[in-house]
């Protein structure tokens, strides 16, 4: 699979895509994780379900895990509400720009390490409406159809020579995906290296930092991380390297953006791809979780009905304090409340 194959599909979508309800794509699994994150940007305010599926096993073979999983796709795409780019294999449906294949014999192939399954397949499906992104604005579905191809992966390892280094970051390249160790860190003694980098995002090239690490994101907490800080290297938070790599070609792709735009949409959660600042987790939902849990309640109906009784009242109450941070974690858990709208003017927060 490459650029030319995600343009073919996300091409085929927009021609097909007034007379679907859903559609469900069978693909490979090597590359899978690439084009499930490349189409969730490429496809411009998606309103329905696009899946992408496969299988570890040949589907004619005894033992396939092909036929269940492209049947589950199916009854997933066709009756769920879910306008989101997202990875169905074994029983957990993901958001296509949160995963990595993480087995090569395994039938649960595919994790989101840093992202809650969307929904679960077992005996019952089990949708969390909670997770589910969606775009803040109302637009006509459309399909940016162009990619930039003069990006690349970088991973760092001992003893890597600052020629090598060089030698990537030269034109034509444009933008790179760093892959530093832990928590975003480089040696503090490979000054060579750093000065590399830095002649680089000079020159124009956006370097975009993640961790090789499978689960966390990285941050400038140590003095190794804020050298590649100083150096004009972004952050990509929790990003997966397909979903970095990806946005990386999408992003340059935008002939209307400056290249500091193009460096603030990076570093910008455009589709649920990165949890920007924080962990990824879902800690204002721990007092819905605790009210529910003494309720007894425990579907995905009950608990959507009781966050929107909860959550009202901590926005409220976050309003009165002005408390401008809590407000806007907030955010990014309720917008699948469509008849909730807030925004800021003057200091003030408005909602209706």
């Amino acid at each position: 699979m490459t650029m030319d194959g995600w343009i073919r599909i996300a091409n085929d979508i927009k021609e097909s895509y007034e007379r679907f309800d859903g559609f469900v794509i069978l693909h490979g699994t090597d590359t899978l994780s690439y084009t499930a994150s490349a189409l969730s940007f490429m496809l411009e305010a998606l309103g329905k379900s696009v899946i992408l599926t496969g299988s570890q096993v040949p589907i004619f073979d005894t033992r396939s895990d092909g036929l269940d999983n492209f049947l589950a796709s199916l009854v997933i795409a066709a009756n769920y509400n879910i306008p989101e780019v997202c990875v169905f294999f074994g029983t957990n449906l993901l958001r296509g720009n949160r995963t990595s294949k993480a087995s090569a014999t395994s039938f649960e192939a595919f994790q989101s390490p840093n992202f809650l399954p969307l929904a679960m397949a077992n005996v019952k499906i089990e949708v969390d409406y909670r997770l589910i992104f969606r775009a803040c604005t109302m637009e006509k579905f459309y399909v940016h159809a162009s990619l930039n191809r003069n990006v690349g992966l970088l991973r760092l390892f001992p003893s890597i020579t600052s020629d090598l280094v060089k030698v990537f970051l030269q034109p034509p390249i444009e933008g790179v995906v760093l892959q530093s160790y832990g928590l975003g860190n480089i040696p503090t003694n490979r000054d060579d290296i750093i000065e590399e980098l830095s002649a680089a995002t000079k020159r124009g090239v956006i370097v975009v930092n993640i961790t090789q690490c499978s689960t966390g994101c990285v941050s400038d907490t140590y003095e190794a991380g804020k050298l590649l800080q100083k150096a004009g290297v972004i952050s990509g938070f929790d990003m997966t390297p397909e979903a970095a790599l990806t946005k990386l070609a999408y992003v340059l792709s935008k002939k209307d953006w400056d290249t500091e735009t193009k460096r603030q949409m990076m570093q910008t959660n455009l589709r649920g791809e990165l949890t920007a600042g924080r962990p990824p987790k879902i800690q204002d939902w721990d007092l819905v979780e605790a009210v529910a849990r003494s309720l007894r309640l425990s579907s995905t109906v009950e608990l959507q009905e009781l966050g929107s009784i909860l959550f009202p009242a901590m926005l409220n109450a976050a309003v009165v304090r002005r408390d401008v941070v809590k407000l806007e974690s907030l955010r990014g858990y309720v917008s699948n409340l469509q008849y909730l709208k807030f925004y800021v003017t003057n200091n003030y927060y408005l909602f209706q």
